[in-house]
């Protein structure tokens, strides 16, 4: 992967699940889910070779045992920062309405395609508030919440991975 480092973990407290670094896969699990739920998915893809690259497509894969009804129960808002080899913030992307978990693959797809990284460029899912200790407070990621109507969705499990794809780039 030439010094591509896909996602480099960051700690989340989530209640609830757990987001695991895979190597190029970013396994997200989400256990005795109830509604009115919400947990806020944080990670961060770093370009960490030498040479420019661009993301090609993401790839959101759910495991088969996630009930499908959850995929449309489950509504998600979607954000990311960008950041520079100094790690300053110059860029901030975001999806302007919530949708189906159904969705996350397409709408991850519209928001990264062809979004270039620069040697040592970030993309940042979920800035820490100046609060440190809260972290219900950060801003962007991917937050998932359930609706307090999705009664059904009481102790159900959910779990999918996310793969983002990139290639070597000639020109930034």
């Amino acid at each position: 992967n030439n010094g591509m480092e896909i996602f480099e973990e960051r700690s989340t407290d989530l209640i609830n699940g757990s987001i695991i670094n895979r190597g190029k896969n970013l396994e997200i699990s989400l256990y005795n889910l109830f509604p009115g739920g919400k947990v806020n998915c944080l990670f961060k893809i770093k370009n960490t070779g030498t040479i420019p690259v661009t993301i090609d497509n993401v790839n959101v894969n759910v495991d088969p045992l996630t009930p499908s009804y959850l995929l449309d129960a489950i509504k998600v808002n979607l954000g990311c920062y960008k950041s520079d080899e100094n790690g300053r913030i110059y860029l901030k992307k975001s999806m302007d309405n919530s949708f189906s978990l159904r969705y996350l693959q397409n709408n991850l797809n519209q928001l990264l395609k062809l979004e270039k990284l620069k040697p040592r460029e970030s993309i940042i899912f979920g800035l820490p508030p100046s609060n440190k200790d809260n972290l219900s407070g950060y801003k962007s990621g991917i937050k998932l919440f359930i609706p307090t109507k999705e009664n059904y969705a009481m102790n159900s499990y959910v779990k999918f991975t996310i793969r983002i794809n990139v290639r070597q780039s000639n020109k930034i």
